[in-house]
């Protein structure tokens, strides 16, 4: 898992998400819509985008440190098995 910290500002509405993969410089581009809501945002200190090796992205917010999504627990424990 890699996690890292960005302190910019969030604009509610549909988002654009791209990245490179560290280990090749690849470039992705997030397969399914992400809307973030200002009922998403209003009253949470953190948002965090969570990637996945299917080129999807989920986005959650909280009050304090995120913890990991259903989704991300599945690919974990997928990865951990295939090792």
């Amino acid at each position: 898992m890699v996690s890292s910290m960005n302190t910019s500002s969030v604009k509610a509405g549909p988002q654009s998400v791209t990245w490179k993969y560290a280990k090749t410089g690849e470039l992705h581009y997030v397969k399914n819509q992400v809307i973030i809501t200002k009922k998403q945002l209003k009253g949470m200190k953190y948002l965090a985008a969570h990637l996945y090796l299917d080129d999807t992205i989920e986005v959650t917010t909280s009050s304090n440190w995120q913890n990991p999504t259903e989704k991300g627990l599945k690919w974990q424990e997928e990865i951990s098995v295939n090792k």
